[in-house]
């Protein structure tokens, strides 16, 4: 193991040590569901959960949350109560890991990063009217001015920086909302 492991590793258990202590004697909301841990693809670490009000109808609106697994933290479990929270204001969130370090490397990470990015790109050009409005929005820890530049030429809606303030994300989700219900 190379000392930036070790270094992520010690980190890392300090995070989980942390978002266990945050969510200590937490209960779930009443009216809230939570399926936690769907595994998807073949790496049993890659999973995601999915939050929702008890009462969803088909049409809900939908956050879709990616994680990276945080080189220290930021993955869908500390972003739980987040979540919830989304959902207590009548969002389904499918909230993602996809990766989990240190098992990669730092540039790999940036990689998935752009990969983002392209694949807001190759939406917009999608020769489908479906996709053409479907809002993107981009919540990133990259929260500098060139980082949103890049996020919005790509084709997204918005870019919301990490830590996201719940209030802001509703306040931009409302305003993407409010564009969309113009078409």
């Amino acid at each position: 193991m190379s000392m930036m492991e070790a270094v992520f590793k010690k980190q890392r258990k300090a995070f989980e040590k942390q978002v266990e202590e945050q969510n200590r004697g937490y209960r779930k909301p009443q009216k809230i569901n939570i399926e936690r841990n769907i595994q998807y693809g073949e790496d049993k670490r890659q999973t995601f959960d999915m939050i929702y009000p008890t009462d969803a109808k088909p049409d809900i609106p939908v956050i879709i949350n990616i994680h990276g697994g945080g080189l220290v933290m930021g993955d869908k479990d500390f972003n739980t109560r987040f979540n919830i929270r989304m959902a207590q204001n009548g969002y389904l969130v499918i909230s993602v890991n996809y990766r989990l370090v240190p098992d990669v490397t730092v540039f790999e990470q940036m990689q998935d990063v752009i990969d983002g990015i392209e694949a807001a790109r190759q939406i917009r050009a999608l020769d489908r009217a479906d996709v053409k409005e479907l809002p993107i929005i981009a919540m990133t820890a990259n929260a500098f001015e060139e980082d949103k530049r890049e996020a919005i030429a790509a084709g997204m809606n918005e870019h919301i920086a990490k830590p996201v303030q719940a209030d802001k994300l509703l306040s931009i989700l409302s305003e993407v909302i409010r564009q969309q219900e113009k078409y």
